[in-house]
């Protein structure tokens, strides 16, 4: 009777597994099913992180208007004095820098004149502020640098090269060096006494109707 009984019964160990313990998985999956839920849950914490962030900004400046943004630091047109002459300054020495590192034909150094055109100095300000997105702040291998080489600064440069109305395509006469350019030399002068007469043509309006008179 027992051995019919036994023989009868529920059988092996393994055919008494429930679906239910089935269906969760080895531990292995339970805990790499936990791994992901985490990440998402990581990735939504810093999501409402930032919108927070934003929030509280905009509420400290409850009478801006909800679209206005700061200039950001390389905005000649609507920065402050100080960030106008910290960008440049940090241009002038990555051109001296530019010239020293890049040695090629005469027509791709940058010529010590660059100041003096104004459309030269806001795309040189652009290749300047592309190249330290390239360059600072990444930890991980990254194509931004190559990317920054072929479709920024060597095509700007030549570009600059050859034109003659708003580049320094004219200039090669007067500033015709086949090294780079001394800026320790006569033109730092120039250049110092171009960013005062910069900041002084950057009066505010109101100071400026002060000074009229009516008389």
């Amino acid at each position: 009777m027992d051995t019919e009984d036994s023989s009868d019964g529920s059988g092996t160990g393994s055919e008494n597994v429930s679906p239910a313990a089935e269906a969760k998985g080895t531990i292995e999956e339970v805990v790499l099913d936990h791994d992901n839920k985490l990440e998402y849950l990581h990735t939504m914490m810093q999501d409402q992180q930032k919108t927070l962030a934003a929030l509280v900004k905009h509420l400290e400046r409850p009478n801006s208007s909800p679209d206005f943004q700061d200039p950001s630091p390389w905005n000649l047109k609507d920065g402050t004095e100080i960030q106008r002459r910290k960008i440049l300054g940090q241009l002038n020495d990555w051109i001296s820098w530019y010239n020293d590192n890049y040695p090629g034909v005469e027509e791709h150094v940058i010529p010590p004149c660059w100041f003096l055109h104004r459309a030269v100095v806001q795309e040189l300000v652009a290749v300047f502020v592309a190249w330290q997105a390239a360059y600072c702040g990444l930890e991980e291998p990254d194509d931004a640098p190559a990317y920054w080489h072929e479709r920024i600064l060597h095509p700007t440069i030549a570009r600059l090269s050859r034109d003659k109305a708003a580049g320094w395509g004219n200039c090669l006469g007067a500033h015709r060096e086949p090294h780079a350019p001394d800026f320790d030399g006569p033109e730092q002068p120039a250049f110092e006494a171009w960013l005062d007469a910069l900041s002084a043509r950057a009066k505010p309006v109101s100071q400026s109707v002060k000074n009229l008179s009516f008389g």
